[in-house]
Order: structure tokens, then C-alpha cells, then sequence
């Protein structure tokens, strides 16, 4: 098909950018439009959001695309060549660039491939229509489907074609339509895509745990992602992964108090939206001990931390860390209970101090290395603990003086 632009913007920064012309004039003849920009990036400029990955649609075989970065002295990567993707990189700057494509088939997770010229053909293939707008660097706007920009405007997730049909392509675009209409959408979300969504939900199951566990993560890590939740609740997505019994105005204020003190946390907020049932979490997603070890001690401090006195906090803080003690203190005021802001200035900004004996120091008194050198260490630390940390090392030793026979 042949393009004619539908919109023309001022061309951005990130276009005009001495590495992105670099790249664009190594995969474009003068006067042919050959590559263009596609996808998330034109999506966002027109939607006056940041641009952070540039990506490049091509009618270049992806051995031409590396033949013209070579030529270009661009340093390049085949990072998905099996796909069609190649990775070119100047001077810090990354630019995907993918041969247009069409499906042969699909089996509900990924897709057989071949290459085509053809820009709607390439465009038929993509999820949502807001995703199909393509830019060229003098910001000329291109919507090979027609529908494109009336999504953009309206801040509507609409899938392209049939949702059905484009859900049982990759089911992994059920949780991919709610991260987008918590991200982009505006009003009351696409009517024919809800109904596809709820009707293929539990076909998720057949997905890996590391995608799902990605896409869920990135719909929490939404500024607000609390209306869209409450969506996913009433059609049965996740259905074993969600508290039953969520609570969108608490989440809401919770993510508000988040913002606020400029302390962000996913975990904490997968913690609230499984009802702080740890054990449902770690049957259902994939997560890095870092992770598991955050929700573990949210867990753990939510059901034991009733007083919050600055001594308590701090024993908390020592034993879980900053952030943890943090999250449950906002956890606990979007339930309504009052928290001072001395305590939360506490979380914030208490560093605990570290203990300042080791086992040497026990040894060096004359205790024979085994159990009871830890023992001793475990008895002055306690003390010193319950000293709220005041003890230096000469207290903390003159004390393990006064205890040892």
C-alpha cells in the first residue's frame, strides 16, 4: 500500500537526534520511504508521553538492514534475527529495527513469520491499534489501518481486527490490554475487548509463569493501576492469584500515600492485591529472592507491628530493612489507621547502626570456638537491642565481660 500521511507533528528531539538521523539515513534512499518509526514511540509522542525505546519498522530484508549499518559504520546486534530484529547502537543510543512481517501462524504463545513489503500487512499483525501509527523523521504521521489516530484520541484500547482472534494469537495480550487501557486509556475501556478478554481468561494458565509474572508486574508498576484492577476482579482474570476480597479505594490510597512519599513499591503492592497470602504469590509467579524476601518480610511485619513507637520501629527496621518497614507503615494508614509522621520520617530515614561486636571479640575473652561464642554474641546483641542501639563497643564489651563465668 502506499502511505500518505494523515497528521504532521514538529519532528521531537529523539528524532532529530544526530544518531537517529545516523541510523534513518542508513536504512532509507533519498526520496523512498523504506523505514519508519513504529509502535510505542509515535504512540507516546502523540499521546505526550516520554519516549524511551525507538523502534523502527524496515521494508529491508533484516541481511540488508546489517549490510546498511555495516556500510554506515553503525554498530549493530542480531538480537532477534530469527524474527526479522536487529539492534543498532550509536553512540548510546538504541534503535530496534524489525522487517515488516506477516503471521502464517500462531499457537496462542508465538508466531510463525514470513517477510512482506507490505505496510498493512505488518500492521494487521499487531495488537492494538494505537500501536499501528508509524512516523517518519519529518514527523509525518502515517495509520496504515485507518483507526489508529481515532484511538489515540479517544485513549481507547482497541485491538486490531478481531479480539478474539487476535487474543488466541498470544493470550498474553489479555493481560497486555489491561496494562494499556491502565496506562493509555481514557473513560470506560473497549466493550468487544472486555468481552474477548473474560472469555479466553483462563486460558492464561497455559502461558509461563515468568510472562505472566512480567505483565502483571508491569501493570502494578501503572501510577494507579486500582480502576484497571478492579476490571481484571470482575472478569475472573488471575482469579487464583487476586484477593477475592480487593479493595480498590483502599489500593487507590495506598498507591496516593506511595506517591507521596516518593516510595513506590510493586511488592507492596502485590502484597495488597493478594491479601498478603505470600504462599498464592510464589505458586503463581516467578520471582527473584530479592522479590520473595520483600513480600516475606511485608508479611511478617504487617501481622506483628501494633506498636509504633520509635523503639519497636527500629527494631523492625534492623531486621527487615528500611523499605519493608516503609510499605507496611503506608499499608497500614490506607486501612485508616492514624501513622504520626515522625514514624514515617523514622522508616525513611533511620539507618541502623551495626553491631559492633564479631565472634573474635568473644574468643579473645577465652570462649573455645563453637555454639557458645554464637550464643554469647546472640545475648549482647539482644541487650544491646533492647538498649535501642545506644551501647558503643566498649559498653557492648564490658558487657560481654560482666556475663562470661
Amino acid at each position: 500500500m502506499k502511505l500518505v500521511p494523515i497528521r504532521s507533528i514538529n519532528p521531537p528531539p529523539w528524532m532529530t537526534a544526530p544518531q537517529t538521523r545516523a541510523v534513518m539515513a542508513a536504512l532509507n534512499d533519498h526520496g523512498a520511504i523504506q523505514t519508519l518509526f513504529v509502535g510505542g514511540c509515535v504512540r507516546n509522542e502523540l499521546m505526550k508521553r516520554p519516549v524511551k525505546d525507538i523502534d523502527l519498522a524496515t521494508v529491508h530484508m533484516p541481511d540488508d538492514v546489517i549490510r546498511r549499518l555495516q556500510a554506515a559504520g553503525i554498530r549493530h546486534i542480531p538480537t532477534g534475527i530469527d524474527h526479522g530484529t536487529v539492534t543498532a547502537l550509536t553512540d548510546g543510543h538504541t534503535f530496534e529495527i524489525t522487517t515488516l512481517r506477516r503471521d502464517v501462524s500462531t499457537d496462542g504463545r508465538r508466531a510463525t513469520v514470513s517477510y512482506t513489503d507490505d505496510w498493512l500487512e505488518d500492521a494487521r499483525r499487531r495488537d492494538f491499534t494505537m500501536n499501528t501509527l508509524l512516523a517518519d523523521s519529518n514527523g509525518n504521521i502515517f495509520d496504515p489501518l485507518g483507526t489508529g489516530i481515532d484511538a489515540i484520541d479517544r485513549g481507547l484500547v482497541v485491538f486490531v481486527g478481531e479480539p478474539d482472534q487476535r487474543i488466541a494469537e498470544d493470550y498474553l495480550r489479555i493481560l497486555r490490554f489491561f496494562r494499556f487501557h491502565a496506562l493509555h486509556g481514557r473513560g470506560d475501556p473497549d466493550a468487544d475487548a472486555l468481552r474477548a478478554c473474560a472469555a479466553a481468561a483462563s486460558q492464561i494458565r497455559t502461558l509461563s509463569r515468568e510472562r505472566i509474572t512480567q505483565e502483571l508486574i508491569n501493570i502494578l508498576n501503572v501510577p494507579d493501576p486500582s480502576a484497571t484492577l478492579v476490571l481484571m476482579f470482575g472478569r475472573r482474570i488471575l482469579a487464583d492469584l487476586l484477593d477475592h476480597d480487593f479493595d480498590a479505594q483502599r489500593f487507590s490510597r495506598f498507591c496516593e500515600l506511595q506517591a507521596q512519599k516518593n516510595a513506590v513499591s510493586v511488592m507492596a503492592r502485590l502484597a495488597l492485591l493478594t491479601g498478603l497470602n505470600i504462599k498464592a504469590v510464589q505458586d503463581v509467579l516467578v520471582l527473584s529472592s530479592a522479590q520473595k524476601g520483600m513480600l516475606s518480610a511485608i508479611a511478617d511485619i504487617y501481622d506483628h507491628l501494633d506498636d509504633l513507637s520509635v523503639p519497636t520501629l527500629r527494631q523492625a527496621i534492623y531486621d527487615h530493612g528500611n523499605e519493608a518497614v516503609m510499605q507496611v507503615l503506608l499499608l497500614k494508614q490506607s486501612s485508616g489507621i492514624i501513622v504520626d509522621d515522625d514514624a514515617l520520617t523514622i522508616a525513611q530515614r533511620w539507618n541502623p547502626p551495626k553491631f559492633p561486636l564479631a565472634g573474635q571479640d568473644v574468643m579473645d575473652l577465652g570462649i573455645k570456638p563453637g555454639p557458645s561464642v554464637g550464643q554469647s554474641l546472640r545475648d549482647i546483641e539482644t541487650w544491646w537491642r533492647q538498649a535501642d542501639f545506644v551501647p558503643d563497643r566498649a559498653a557492648c564489651l564490658a558487657r560481654l565481660r560482666a556475663l562470661l563465668p
